[in-house]
């Protein structure tokens, strides 16, 4: 056979490691030339199949088979026999079958079933079995859908690949130490190889690291300890050189290897130690020129150790496994390394009509919410009829990997089985089972166990073991905790909803899952459904139903996670959730103009605002007062949105103004919007109100009569410039004992009064006029009431005696004092009619001022 270690293919002549493992139910083989025996049964091969469908050329495969006895009953002798076709070499064993032996050898394979058992058990013999051939095609590429024939069977197509090396298939040197193993089943042999390294720290190469240069000391230790039952085999260990390469038939680099003569290396430490010197290569004379021979500088080198397994082949490291380490010391480096050889063991049985098997199959009659178990063990006993042989005890355990099933080998019919269910749950499920033989229900003992008895017949008996299983639970409260400082109506009706879930966990049986509970608007106490105890339970919200009107702000949930079981008993999960009323702004600007704008001393104003109620978006009606400063920044206002705002204003009354209507622009109606502010301006104007005065003329004095019934008085007024009005003017006529009104003035005007000089009269004088009040201060839609007094008194006038004519001369009057009537009516008359024009042109004047205001 070969071995591939650290690149290196090393040839050598041996036979393969034998591995047989049959399974007989009642086994008989046949076919090709065998040795005679007398006349007896024959045997029919069912089926004979590989155990893989894919592999390699070389490689050792598995292949199964089934088989029955062409006769009912069977006469003695029974044999099963084939030869192998050339492409398969059989690898040699020899087992036991219970009621007879198989040996296999390269060629052939027969199986002899005992004369006593076929005597006493001559009913429907039949059986299995599987042996190991390694596969000899020599393909050099992949040959898909090969078929064998095997006892006059075909087998089913499989693929083989190709050994053959097309790629990167030069000798590349032996990288790093290596070691390997097979166990020879055929003599109980482990053969052990250790490799040295032709390249490395400390060590000389020669060929670029292809092989070592001559005179390096080499130390190989294979490390037996006593815990491995070996024995050496008589001439081991050996050391073998190399130093030409071949080509092989699969395109592959092959050292030749030839053994060193004893006297070429030592052996120490009762044959665990090996040193040699290596020496230069002797070249490749007497290989076949078609193999490409190419001859080494240096040399390679590798030790091989044979050892009988003296514990039968039972295994150290595992069941017919061994393994031990090995080291390399070369050049001051010493490498470790190790192997395993396992030993494939093979065994068989036949059976006839006294013997019985049953087939256990497990099936789940589960709850909602448990997982079924990865596996289950059953514990069995068998006690065979009459007590002999002793009873039998084992474990079966069911999984996927074989389906959940299980056939027992063959057993007495008669025997009486008893099945154990190792309880497959968790404390926190109930679970309970029932088994059923052949569809009928057996009744469980006391220690929940269950027996029945096997009897015989051509298929299996079936076992039915089926589990029932319920999550133990808890009931968990819940309630709603609403955050809701606007008072926003929550619509008839309101719930939420809140979800438990939690992760599957095998170790309780548990799946994953959800439950969900509504929780009312109300906070009243629900319970969520049974969740499983030992639950990590996990509590979310769903998102709420939108609200009119308002905007859910926030969730918490509390606690968030609790492990379902007495921890978790009385506790309550609370779920809060905050909603705000959705609002909007609105911002009044106030603007103050008109006259009487400075009369204003308090300049901040009270807004009346009002909505109604609205009960589609939940807005209950509201109202309220804002106060604004006028020309000042505007005041802003929270409202809900889309309430329909309505804005009013009564300004306080303002002595000396008057209020127009008050203005918003754009409007004193609006809809508030969502996070928008509506921007109102409210302009107020205030105009300057007016009042007036009145003049009363009273003429009196000693002279009073005298003055003409139709005589005018000119009286000027005049005002200074005030609070929302300019200075300004005008006269007023009046005649003795007549009252006149002045036009309106401004409000807050302080009017002053001074008369003309009235037209004089003969003989009188006028005094100083008399105003009450001389300055008169004009109101709020008031007359103010002014007497003007005029006082004439009478002069005193002296006539004198005629005098001297000269004294005419003066006046043109003869006699100088005494004035000539006419003379004097003249002048009179004359001064009268200049009273009147300068009367008439005051007049005017007057009531054009008045008018001008």
């Amino acid at each position: 056979m070969e071995h591939a270690a650290a690149g290196v293919c090393l040839r050598r002549r041996g036979v393969v490691s034998a591995a047989l493992a049959v399974v007989v139910l009642a086994v008989g083989m046949w076919g090709g030339a065998a040795p005679a025996v007398a006349a007896g049964s024959s045997a029919v091969l069912d089926t004979v199949e590989f155990a893989n469908d894919t592999f390699h050329d070389q490689s050792v495969q598995t292949l199964r088979a089934t088989w029955h006895a062409s006769e009912s009953p069977a006469t003695p002798p029974l044999r099963v026999g084939f030869d192998l076709p050339s492409e398969l070499i059989g690898q040699a064993t020899r087992f036991s079958i219970g009621n007879g032996t198989c040996t296999v050898q390269a060629s052939r394979v027969e199986c002899d079933v005992d004369d006593d058992y076929v005597r006493s058990h001559p009913i429907d013999i039949r059986g299995e079995f599987q042996i190991r051939a390694q596969v000899d095609l020599q393909n050099t590429e992949t040959l898909p859908s090969v078929t064998f024939t095997v006892g006059g069977v075909t087998t089913p197509p499989v693929n083989i690949a190709s050994r053959f090396c097309a790629g990167n298939c030069d000798y590349a040197g032996v990288w790093a130490p290596w070691k390997s193993g097979w166990y020879d089943n055929a003599n109980d042999t482990v053969h052990w190889w250790v490799g040295v390294p032709t390249r490395g720290d400390g060590i000389r190469s020669e060929d670029g690291g292809l092989s070592l240069a001559a005179g390096q000391t080499v130390t190989v230790t294979d490390q037996f300890d006593a815990d491995n039952p070996f024995t050496l085999v008589e001439g081991s260990p050996k050391v073998q050189r190399a130093s030409c390469v071949v080509t092989d038939r699969w395109n592959k680099p092959s050292l030749v290897w030839a053994d060193l003569d004893r006297s070429q290396y030592t052996v120490t430490d009762g044959g665990h130690e090996v040193r040699f010197v290596t020496a230069a290569g002797t070249g490749c004379a007497g290989q076949d020129a078609a193999e490409n021979a190419v001859a080494l500088t240096g040399s390679v080198y590798q030790v091989n150790w044979d050892v009988i397994a003296e514990d039968g082949g039972k295994g150290v490291s595992g069941p017919g496994e061994y393994a031990n380490e090995a080291t390399v010391a070369i050049g001051g480096a010493v490498n470790v390394v190790d192997a395993t050889a396992t030993r494939i063991t093979s065994s068989g049985s036949a059976i006839g009509q006294n013997y019985a098997r049953f087939q256990l199959q497990k099936t789940f009659d589960l709850d909602a919410g448990v997982m079924p178990p990865a596996g289950i063990r059953v514990d069995y006993t068998i006690a065979y009829p009459g007590g002999i042989p002793a009873p039998t005890s084992g474990t079966i355990t069911l999984d996927a990997g074989n389906d959940w099933s299980y056939t027992s080998p063959d057993i007495y019919a008669g025997s009486t089985v008893t099945l154990t269910e190792v309880d497959p749950w968790p404390s926190n499920v109930d679970g309970s089972a029932a088994l059923t033989v052949a569809g009928a229900p057996v009744a469980a003992l006391r220690d929940g166990s269950f027996t029945f008895t096997a009897t015989h017949s051509t298929t299996p008996v079936e076992v039915t073991l089926t589990n029932a299983a319920t999550l133990q639970t808890q009931t968990v409260q819940a309630r709603k905790n609403l955050d809701n400082p606007d008072g926003m109506r929550m619509p008839e009706g309101t719930a939420f909803e809140l979800t438990a879930s939690w992760p599957a966990n095998p170790d309780l049986a548990i799946e994953a899952g959800s439950a969900s509970v509504a929780l009312p608007a109300d906070g009243s106490v629900v319970e969520f459904p049974a969740l499983p105890v030992g639950a990590e339970v996990s509590f979310a919200e769903t998102a709420p139903a939108d609200v009119p009107g308002g905007t859910w702000t926030g969730s918490t949930v509390s606690p968030q996670t609790m492990t379902i079981g007495a921890d978790s008993v009385g506790t309550t999960v609370t779920a809060t959730n905050v909603i705000a009323r959705d609002v909007g702004y609105f911002a009044i600007e106030k603007k103050l103009t008109g006259d009487a704008a400075d009369l204003v001393v308090d300049r901040t104003f009270e807004v009346d605002y009002a909505w109604p109620a609205n009960s589609e978006l939940g807005i209950e009606a509201g109202s309220g007062t804002v106060a604004v400063a006028a020309d000042e920044d505007a005041v802003t206002v929270t409202a809900p949105a889309g309430a329909e705002v309505t804005l009013s204003e009564k300004p306080v009354a303002i002595a000396g103004g008057t209020w127009a209507a008050p203005a918003f622009e754009p409007g004193n109606t609006f809809t508030v919007v969502q996070d928008e502010t509506a921007r109102i301006t409210l302009t107020n104007l205030i105009e300057l109100n007016t009042g007036a005065f009145s003049l009363h003329k009273v003429v009196e004095g000693s002279a009073a009569g005298r003055v003409p019934a139709d005589a005018e008085f000119t009286v000027h007024y005049a005002y200074a410039a005030g609070v929302g009005f300019g200075a300004a003017e005008g006269e007023l006529t009046v005649g003795a004992g007549e009252t006149v009104t002045s036009p309106q003035l401004p409000y807050g005007a302080q009017v002053t009064l001074t008369e003309l000089a009235p037209a004089d009269i003969e003989g009188a004088t006028w005094e100083a006029p008399a105003f009450s009040p001389a300055t008169v201060p004009i109101g709020d839609g008031t007359v103010v009431g002014v007497t003007l007094t005029n006082t004439l008194t009478a002069r005193e006038v002296t006539v004198g005696d005629v005098g001297d004519p000269g004294d005419l001369a003066a006046t043109g009057v003869p006699g100088g004092d005494v004035i000539v009537w006419w003379a004097t009516g003249s002048a009179l008359l004359m001064l009268a009619i200049g009273a009147a024009v300068l009367m008439v042109s005051r007049s005017r004047r007057a009531r054009s001022a008045g008018q001008g205001e």
